[in-house]
């Protein structure tokens, strides 16, 4: 079992842009293990329109896999960093034959602090520092404290005022739009967040736009998610 994917369809955008993209797909909060929850700051929002649900991640076997990567990642931790240690090497190899940078997104359908994962003592920013890292994270208290990990804050209107407060700041944040992305958004620049997944590339303080993504649920798609999320702006 390989931990590791780079065929995320937003993963593969990457390419074009000079980059090779890796990131890892565990179950969200907890689905795998009642007992553990990988996403502590989900809400009812974020689990009726987790990307989980969406694309791939409906189908059984995807559904599967995930499930024995995070059984493994929650119950046998050592191990699992020790094979993620491998595969980035790995992946590093393969970028740099291809004359491209890795970049990694632990965090592809979670909500994992990266600052408290270690291989041999150290984080893996650390441990891989020719890596470029980043996630979306719903913490709005959590920090990056290594120059090649960055953080994009995912917006919930419940909390608008703190996610303006990231603004002011000078940090990013993701907003998901029911329609088309505007080009600003509370007086703040909006940048479209489909085009790639490279957060990095983008000055700060800004706005990355996504558009809102069907869910799938046990086959049908739930229409009226929208009317009643506080994670989509209503257009």
């Amino acid at each position: 079992m390989n931990l590791l994917t780079v065929a995320n369809a937003k993963l593969l955008k990457s390419d074009k842009f000079g980059y090779l993209s890796c990131g890892v797909h565990l179950l969200p909060y907890n689905l795998a293990d009642t007992k553990f929850n990988l996403c502590k700051q989900s809400t009812s929002s974020c689990r009726a329109g987790c990307l989980q649900n969406s694309g791939r991640g409906s189908l059984s076997k995807v559904e599967m896999s995930r499930k024995a990567k995070t059984l493994m990642f929650l119950h046998d931790q050592e191990n699992f960093m020790r094979q993620l240690d491998a595969e980035l090497y790995y992946w590093k190899t393969m970028a740099k034959n291809k004359g491209k940078q890795l970049t990694f997104r632990f965090n592809l359908t979670s909500d994992v602090d990266l600052n408290t994962l270690f291989i041999d003592g150290q984080t893996l920013m650390d441990a891989h520092k020719d890596i470029i890292h980043y996630n979306y994270t719903k913490h709005i208290d959590r920090l990056s404290f290594h120059d090649n990990y960055h953080l994009v804050y995912s917006y919930d209107q419940s909390n608008h005022n703190k996610y303006m407060k990231l603004l002011q700041e000078g940090k990013n944040i993701a907003v998901v739009f029911d329609k088309n992305i505007p080009k600003t958004f509370n007086g703040y620049p909006v940048i479209d967040g489909d085009a790639n997944d490279l957060i990095f590339l983008h000055k700060s303080p800004c706005v990355l736009g996504l558009r809102f993504k069907k869910i799938i649920k046990k086959g049908f798609v739930n229409a009226d998610y929208v009317k009643t999320s506080t994670l989509v702006i209503k257009q």
